[in-house]
């Protein structure tokens, strides 16, 4: 015998769906358990028959630390001015920092640009030197040449055997000795080009210790000299054509590093500025009163209210992954592992997801309408959106199988999240015969309504933008008619209908009766005469809809009037037992109740067409289709 275990985010008081399916399953030979909210006046064990009802209580982290922050006694008013203080701190510490990133090209360029001018003074000054010693090398030597000696020269080797040479020379050859003689010129201008030839080229060097000069004077400096002015002079030139360079890529690299660090300075000054700024719109954000836990502080800028009043806003969040969190540990400590895990609605998927993750077992996705596209007092924003989205689509994509409730939001999930078409399994009513008018169950007489009266009954919850308002305001077109609402509902919404109904003149027609225990609905909507559906075109998932509602209507005699959205006109207009009408056009409304009372076609209709509407559609149908699925699994 296959367990299967179910989840569902309400304490299951009034969830027939999931009751249906349970009960289909059990009779089908499988185990189910079922584990829901604990909240109200309920048990947290319950047996239904062979049906284990497991109800887990919730305690999330962000109420826990709303009771931390009402029983603590700390100030936080201090604490605020501690984090503006620490964020300011941490401004001015970044500026410091990024003003010395910023610096140190700069300082690097600096210290270039100061090694270049040394080297190039150094460069100028061993220039100037190599020209003087060239200059005086070559005057010695001319004059060395030009002196005149009237004994024969003698050589004498001494410390100075340049010198020696060119003397012995110059006295063995008398034609050297005559200042104006041509050839003397041309020597010496040969001498001079010979001088600043060997000056600059290395071969002198070679010449030199081949003639076994060991002291060659200052030659060997000079020469030295002139190949350290060709480097010198090489290397200046190569010093400008990189400082040139540097200056281009550091031109290019502060342009670049400057951006970068400006771009990293306003990431971490954003992120620095998130608690500081996410307190000033807490501070300057003017939160509605929470319906779900009020608070009685001294001002309304006190700071520990405006922090609860920031979580209440995500009551509902905390709460879910609080709920789902606390299933995992139900299983974990649980001594059953179970085959099949049957989400209802995104709320306990994420649960769902985990289990499979972690036991390896099936999960089917049960989506009672678009959970991201409901009625809700508030929209998500276009991130939270996205986000959550983004985790519907993993997890669906995970699924074993996915059910839904009509076609139109099993096409729309295949489209978005790109999934096979899920299964389509209706919530509607078990298939019986038509109830009949008792007047035990007589609204009429327990409303003390007039029999020449027609009553309009609206069955389901009383909840804001099912379209009752405008309803009520059509009751003034109509002056025949009354209207009763059978359900459960908060004050605060049926306040807001029986002002409606003052300001449009007809709070003597209309009526709040209820809520009565499922068994009773389809007895007591007997006794009306027309049964209405009003819902808003406000989300997809209303537009979407098939109410469970209309089966009941028609389970109890009535002519149907709904709102024209798809899965609503299909119906109707496939048996032809009601009409549809503009939901947001009291006029219309009124004009198409008129029209379904008095005509005779839709009356017969629902007379005669009623058991075959019941046999194509009822729970015994949906059962064998929901088996199937579950045989295949």
């Amino acid at each position: 015998m296959s367990k299967v275990l179910m989840t569902v985010y309400n304490n299951f008081t009034h969830d027939s769906r999931v009751l249906k399916e349970a009960n289909s399953l059990i009779d089908a030979g499988y185990d189910v358990e079922i584990v829901a909210l604990l909240s109200g006046e309920v048990e947290p064990y319950e047996e239904m028959g062979k049906l284990k009802v497991h109800r887990v209580g919730i305690n999330p982290v962000h109420l826990r630390f709303i009771k931390f922050l009402k029983d603590s006694k700390r100030d936080f008013a201090q604490l605020k001015r501690k984090m503006v203080n620490f964020y300011k701190k941490a401004i001015k510490s970044s500026n410091r920092i990024f003003k010395k990133i910023l610096s140190i090209p700069k300082k690097f360029l600096s210290k270039i640009n100061k090694f270049k001018g040394r080297i190039l003074k150094k460069i100028v000054s061993i220039r100037r030197q190599l020209s003087v010693y060239t200059s005086k090398l070559e005057k010695s030597i001319i004059s060395t040449l030009s002196c005149r000696h009237t004994e024969k020269y003698t050589i004498q080797v001494k410390d100075n055997k340049v010198t020696d040479v060119l003397r012995f020379i110059y006295c063995q050859f008398p034609v050297f000795q005559d200042k104006d003689n041509f050839v003397i010129k041309i020597l010496k201008r040969t001498i001079r080009i010979i001088i600043k030839v060997c000056i600059y080229t290395p071969i002198s060097i070679i010449l030199l210790f081949i003639l076994g000069i060991t002291t060659i004077n200052n030659a060997l400096f000079y020469i030295l000299a002139g190949i350290l002015d060709i480097a010198f002079g090489t290397a200046r030139f190569i010093i400008k054509l990189l400082g040139y360079f540097l200056k281009v890529i550091y031109e290019v690299l502060e342009l670049v590093i400057v951006e970068t660090l400006r771009l990293v300075a306003n990431i971490v000054m954003s992120i620095l500025r998130f608690p500081f700024s996410l307190l000033t719109n807490i501070i300057n954000d003017n939160h509605e009163k929470s319906v779900i836990q009020k608070t009685d502080d001294r001002s309304k800028n006190d700071f520990t209210t405006l922090i609860i009043n920031f979580l209440l806003k995500r009551h509902r969040l905390f709460c879910i992954f609080d709920f789902n969190k606390r299933i995992m540990q139900f299983c974990d400590n649980s001594s059953t592992t179970y085959d099949i895990v049957h989400s209802h609605d995104l709320n306990t998927l994420i649960f769902g997801y985990r289990y499979k993750k972690k036991y390896k077992t099936k999960l089917i996705y049960d989506s009672h309408e678009l959970y991201l596209e409901r009625n809700r007092f508030d929209s998500y924003s276009l991130l939270g959106k996205k986000i959550r989205v983004m985790v519907e689509r993993k997890m669906i994509r995970k699924c074993d199988d996915v059910i839904t409730v009509n076609v139109s939001i099993a096409d729309y999930l295949a489209d978005i999240y790109k999934v096979p078409v899920p299964k389509v399994i209706m919530n509607i009513p078990s298939a019986k015969e038509p109830v009949k008018r008792d007047e035990s169950f007589s609204i009429r007489k327990q409303l003390s309504i007039p029999d020449d009266k027609m009553i309009l009954l609206y069955s389901g919850a009383i909840t804001f933008n099912r379209g009752i308002d405008k309803v009520i305001m059509s009751l003034k077109y109509n002056e025949d008619i009354h209207m009763v609402c059978m359900g459960y509902g908060a004050d605060k919404f049926k306040d807001d209908l029986v002002n409606t109904a003052k300001e449009s003149g007809v709070i003597d027609r209309f009526h709040f009766f209820g809520p009565v225990p499922g068994n009773q609905v389809t007895s007591y909507a007997a006794s009306a005469d027309i049964g209405v559906a009003p819902i808003e075109n406000v989300c997809l998932s209303y537009y979407f809809c098939s109410p469970n509602k209309l089966f009941e209507y028609l389970l109890a005699g009535l002519p149907v009037i709904t709102s024209n959205f798809p899965e609503m006109s299909r119906l109707v207009d496939e048996f032809g037992i009601g009409l549809t009408f503009d939901p947001s056009s009291p006029e219309d409304i009124a004009r198409t109740i008129k029209e379904a009372l008095v005509s005779e076609e839709i009356r017969s209709n629902v007379i005669s067409k009623t058991r075959e509407v019941i046999s194509k559609y009822c729970w015994e149908n949906e059962e064998k289709k929901l088996i199937n699925m579950y045989e295949v699994l």
